[in-house]
Order: C-alpha cells, then sequence, then structure tokens
C-alpha cells in the first residue's frame, strides 16, 4: 500500500506553508534555513532485510528503514527526507515501492515524507517494503540513498528538492535464486 504520490506531497508541502506563513512563530527551527538540521539526526539501516528469503534476490521483497529524530530543544518544522535507489553495475530505471509505514511519506518511483512539524526529542520512524527486478543478477548491488532535505518553490512554479545534509547508505548484494 503506497500512501500517496510525490505531487500530493508536493501539494501537501504548499498548504503547509500558507498555514505556518513565510516565517515560523518564535521558537521553531525552519530547515529552510540550513542552521536547523544541526538538531535533526537521520539515522538508516545499513542493510536491507530480504522478505521471504533468506538473501536478497531478483524478483524478491525487500525491507529497509530509517529514523528521523529531533535532538535539539525546539520543534523542528518542513523538513523532508526522500530515499532513492540505485542497482550496480547496470541501472535500474524504478524503485518498486510497495508499503511505506509512516502516513506523511509516499512511495512513487522514490519515497519522499514531508514531516511538517517534529517536536524536540521525538523520532519519526520509516519502514519501506519494495520488490527487485526480476532481471538482477548475483553479485549485482543495491544501493539506497538517503537525505534530508527541503521543497522549494521554482519560478516556473514547480518544486525541486534542495538536499541538506549528509547522504545515508543502505546496501545488498544479490545472491543466486535457489530455485
Amino acid at each position: 500500500m503506497v500512501v500517496a504520490g510525490t505531487g500530493a506531497i508536493v501539494a501537501a508541502f504548499v498548504v503547509i506553508q500558507a498555514v505556518i506563513a513565510p516565517y515560523p512563530a518564535p521558537g521553531y527551527v525552519d530547515v529552510a534555513n540550513r542552521a536547523g538540521l544541526r538538531a535533526v539526526r537521520l539515522d538508516v539501516d545499513r542493510t536491507v532485510t530480504a522478505v521471504g528469503h533468506p538473501r536478497i534476490v531478483s524478483g524478491a521483497t525487500y525491507r529497509y528503514a530509517f529514523r528521523v529524530t529531533n535532538t535539539g530543544s525546539k520543534p523542528v518544522l518542513h523538513l523532508a527526507v526522500r530515499s532513492d535507489q540505485v542497482v550496480e553495475p547496470r541501472a535500474e530505471s524504478s524503485f518498486d515501492v510497495r508499503y511505506v509505514s509512516n502516513p506523511d511519506c509516499s512511495g512513487n518511483g522514490q519515497v519522499d515524507c514531508l514531516f511538517d512539524a517534529i517536536p524536540p526529542g521525538t523520532t519519526r520512524r520509516v519502514t519501506v517494503e519494495a520488490a527487485t527486478s526480476a532481471t538482477r543478477a548475483p553479485g549485482d548491488r543495491l544501493i539506497i540513498y538517503t537525505y534530508m532535505g527541503r521543497f522549494m518553490s521554482a519560478p516556473d512554479g514547480s518544486a525541486t528538492f534542495d538536499v541538506m545534509g549528509r547522504c545515508a547508505t543502505t546496501s545488498a548484494t544479490f545472491a543466486a535464486n535457489s530455485g
């Protein structure tokens, strides 16, 4: 079950910005200012977990999780987190997301989360299940990059994702199908 498309997240972001106004109330940290990221920690699973198989194989489902924690003393506003999948050595065109656990997130070719407010000391946990392509070969590497950022309005009215902070990596190596 995928919660919503990327367009819904962008639309929600625009609504949140309209309701909160360009400048948040005193006592909040807005990630529109890069300094706000000092109060946020991103942790990811280092490896994916196979679902229904002992190892990652072509055509199978896998799971991974990430966590975003507000380590500061003020609520953090407007934090976006994205996960993108890369498969080496042959590029794979899509991230076949089957399930995203957090209602603030969606999966459609990538996983996008928009956390409008994270209170101090709070952790947002996200578990993702996705399927691998049936064309993967033993030895191929599955790599998932997860990073924090913000959605920005472009002059043409579209929205862009501005990466902020470090990229965290989750990975696995494909094994041979056992039958």
